[in-house]
């Protein structure tokens, strides 16, 4: 059995929405994503602008799965959102036609991809919608009441 506060990976987009829906939230645009990433939209890493400041878990750690999410790692906005450069990648709500094909928008790094690169907030993937993979998961979204 899975320890119950690591993120939930091997989901396809589907099953992160469904999930989500039922939840009461939603899946985040990427553009929310990114605005939940940057804060200000002045950073380039969720932690600030230098990548050697964090020690986000991505592919230089050679782990071998999804961590415990930690502030220790330093994976964390001045707002407290955690693990937003690494760990695991995340389903977004957003689609892209960039392959010619449905595609969905895939944001953060995980613990197999090198960090520089794919910790950036302006970082993004395109996968099917029916891709599971252990390095990803999904982060759900609230609207604040009005």
């Amino acid at each position: 059995m899975q320890e119950p506060d690591l993120p939930v990976v091997n989901v396809d987009w589907w099953s992160a929405y469904a999930f989500a829906s039922w939840a009461g939230g939603r899946l985040p645009t990427a553009l929310e994503w990114e605005r939940a990433a940057s804060g200000q939209g002045t950073r380039i890493y969720p932690w600030g602008d230098d990548f050697t400041a964090a020690n986000p878990v991505t592919g230089e750690q050679a782990l071998r799965g999804p961590q415990l999410p930690s502030e220790e790692s330093g994976d964390k906005t001045p707002e407290g959102l955690l693990n937003m450069g690494g760990n695991v990648s995340e389903w977004t709500r957003s689609v892209s036609g960039a392959s010619g094909s449905f595609a969905i928008v895939v944001k953060g790094g995980n613990y197999l991809l090198p960090g520089p690169t794919t910790a950036r907030i302006d970082h993004r993937n395109h996968l099917s919608p029916h891709y599971r993979s252990p390095t990803l998961g999904f982060r759900v979204a609230f609207d604040r009441p009005r």
